[in-house]
């Protein structure tokens, strides 16, 4: 089909067949030079037309692209006109957005507009139907590196050829050298013409972790380098996702022309979302040292690429305004770096011939001279086997802090509440809970009566509450006074409303009821007559013995059952978020919803119960807090991508333990 009169000489023709109109899905049919075309029906022009020559680019789909938009803006935020002009800012964004318009609309479009005078636009924003809505971010920063911030979400089935982002022509077609860190071309290699490196995952170092940095040198001295790839932190780029779909992770075309890949190979489908943050540093040699150093911002982060091919120990120099960033290591080999850069630099020591960093510098200090910045991101702490580590929320890799060596004294007393019923003999039970105030629960076979046994164990119960006169219950030593009734019909939980202690002898417990105008009223007696401890229902009460009404009525407790402690498997995952998301009322946790959360293992021999929930409303995820005396076991569910969702674990400390930690974080921030 003849679909746009391009020029005088130039005509462009694209197959109408059955399977693209269908699928959207084709291929080329040549035509060849030579050939004649001649008039059939409903032209002016009716001579015959001879092809003198064809050039096939049924892959490039040029132009076919609709509502498009073009924005400049200065920092991020002001937007400027498209046109020359002299701006100051610390960065450029070029925004660019458009979809990619599903081929057999343009040619049902094109067809219902046959006949017309002028070339019908084949890109007219009233074509809706599109493969894919691209968003591109060119980001032009200060020290020349450009960063592409892309998401292509998908609209149509698509089998992907691959997803590159970004590419690099040649940089010296005379000597052309180049080298890709975690492969086998991490030494400078002098490219040969007329020959392709393909990178399969049999020419990566570690299968599990796909290159994401490319170089191209002006000459083996590396005077000059092209240094592109992909952050490994965010999107389509993050090594586990992208692993799972590559066919080969770049080529380096025989015209020594680069192509990376985000992802190559299989089909996406509708509702899929591809994202990378993408980019392409030029730079001349930083330091004689070293093949490479070069950086880009994301955001507030500086990400430092850090390459040598000898082995190299010294202090880096690097710009003041890396001054105080604190170091994180993405990826490396043969490398180990100091936690912040000073004002000398930052302390590299490499072992190796072919050796890599990336780094991320963070947590830049403000000057006291200056506006308050944003507040600082949460982070998180943990002990190996020789140091106390820390990592920002939702970080990958951790830090060390401070040797465990350096920390010195005897043991320290556990901090705030405990469990009121915990003795020593129970400190090695997993159903112990560190710091946080307890429900006690009242076991109940009747709501009439109490055997012997009940009324010793409950007297007992309330006895432990007491304060330390004696006289009184002590509130701080739990969370909630439950009554658990159990019968053959009966599973059911009881919340206290209020209670009344009478002559420092009995105490008078009051529990709502699930039905109407009734209390259920436990009167304990706790110095050693366990008879007149007794249970009743009282009709027509309201229990307002001193004021505490309106606790919430029975509430279930949440169970998130695993089969590990130390992986989730995705049934896993979706179950726990899809438990934990219905307790988020008005962007919190409704602690209404609930009596108690237990993370249970299927065989049900550990039952851990929470110590703390908390709902991150910014990026939308849920951390729940299970601590035994020596373990903290983390739960973090991203509530829209819970396949992201982790369970891990971290040791608690001594008072001892963590004053010390802190004083050591304290003394490195201030210095």
């Amino acid at each position: 089909m003849l679909f746009k009169i391009h020029d005088i000489d130039t005509l462009w023709f694209a197959p109408k067949t059955a399977q693209m109109m269908d699928t959207g899905i084709f291929t080329s049919k040549a035509l060849a030079a030579g050939k004649i075309l001649t008039h059939k029906s409903g032209a002016t022009n009716i001579s015959d037309i001879t092809i003198e020559t064809v050039n096939s680019n049924a892959q490039q789909l040029y132009s076919t692209t609709n509502k498009v938009v073009h924005k400049l803006l200065l920092n991020g935020t002001k937007e400027v006109p498209l046109t020359d002009g002299f701006y100051e800012s610390n960065f450029v964004d070029f925004v660019e957005q458009y979809n990619i318009i599903y081929f057999p609309t343009v040619l049902t479009y094109l067809i219902n507009n046959v006949g017309n005078n002028t070339n019908t636009s084949m890109n007219n924003d009233s074509i809706d139907d599109y493969y894919c809505s691209v968003s591109i971010t060119h980001r032009f920063q200060k020290n020349g590196a450009c960063v592409m911030f892309e998401s292509y979400d998908i609209n149509k089935e698509i089998n992907v050829g691959y997803f590159g982002m970004t590419q690099s022509i040649a940089f010296n077609t005379a000597n052309h050298y180049m080298y890709v860190p975690n492969t086998i071309y991490d030494d400078i290699t002098l490219h040969e013409p007329s020959t392709s490196i393909y990178l399969t995952p049999d020419k990566w170092r570690n299968p599990n972790l796909p290159p994401t940095s490319y170089f191209q040198l002006y000459d083996a001295n590396a005077t000059y380098t092209m240094n592109t790839g992909f952050c490994p932190d965010y999107g389509t780029a993050r090594p586990e996702i992208r692993v799972e779909q590559l066919s080969d992770a770049a080529f380096f075309y025989s015209s020594f022309k680069m192509y990376q890949k985000l992802i190559s190979g299989g089909k996406l489908y509708p509702g899929d979302r591809v994202e990378a943050v993408v980019y392409r540093i030029l730079s001349p040699k930083y330091d004689e040292d070293f093949t490479n150093v070069s950086w880009y911002w994301v955001n507030d982060d500086i990400y430092l690429q850090v390459n040598a091919h000898k082995p190299i120990k010294k202090i880096l120099p690097l710009p003041s305004y890396m001054i105080g960033k604190m170091v994180t290591i993405v990826e490396s080999n043969n490398t180990t770096v100091g936690n912040i850069v000073t004002t000398d630099g930052l302390s590299i020591n490499m072992t190796g011939t072919s050796n890599y960093a990336i780094l991320k510098l963070s947590n830049n200090k403000e000057d006291s001279s200056g506006t308050d910045g944003a507040d600082g991101r949460e982070i998180e702490l943990q002990t190996s086997d020789t140091h106390i580590q820390w990592r920002y929320v939702g970080d990958t890799l951790w830090t060390n802090l401070v040797a465990l060596a350096d920390l010195k004294g005897e043991p320290g007393e556990l901090i705030g509440q405990v469990q009121a019923d915990w003795a020593e003999t129970d400190s090695e039970e997993l159903s112990y809970i560190k710091n946080k105030p307890t429900d006690i629960i009242f076991e109940v076979a009747s709501l009439t009566s109490l055997t012997e046994e009940e009324k010793t164990t409950i007297s007992a119960q309330v006895a432990a509450i007491l304060n330390a006169g004696g006289y009184d219950i002590d509130t701080s030593k739990y969370d909630d006074l439950i009554l658990h009734f159990v019968d053959g019909y009966n599973d059911i939980h009881y919340h206290y409303s209020s209670f009344f202690v009478e002559d420092g002898e009995t105490v008078s417990i009051l529990f709502e009821s699930e039905n109407d105008n009734e209390t259920i009223k436990l009167t304990v007696n706790f110095v050693g007559d366990d008879s007149a401890t007794t249970i009743e229902t009282l009709t027509g009460f309201s229990g307002d013995y001193n004021d505490l009404i309106n606790k919430p009525t029975p509430r279930p407790t949440i169970e998130l059952e695993v089969a590990s402690l130390t992986t989730l498997t995705q049934a896993e995952k979706l179950a726990i978020r899809n438990k934990l998301s219905a307790l988020i009322v008005d962007n919190k946790i409704d602690g209404t919803k609930f009596d108690d959360i237990v993370l249970v293992t299927t065989n049900d021999l550990i039952r851990l119960h929470y110590s703390s929930i908390d709902y991150y409303v910014a990026n939308p995820q849920i951390t729940v807090i299970f601590e035994t005396q020596s373990t903290k076991y983390i739960l973090n569910v991203p509530v829209e991508e819970y396949g992201y969702s982790t369970l891990t674990s971290t040791s608690t400390y001594t008072k001892a333990e963590i004053d010390a930690m802190f004083a050591s974080l304290l003394e490195q921030l201030q210095n």
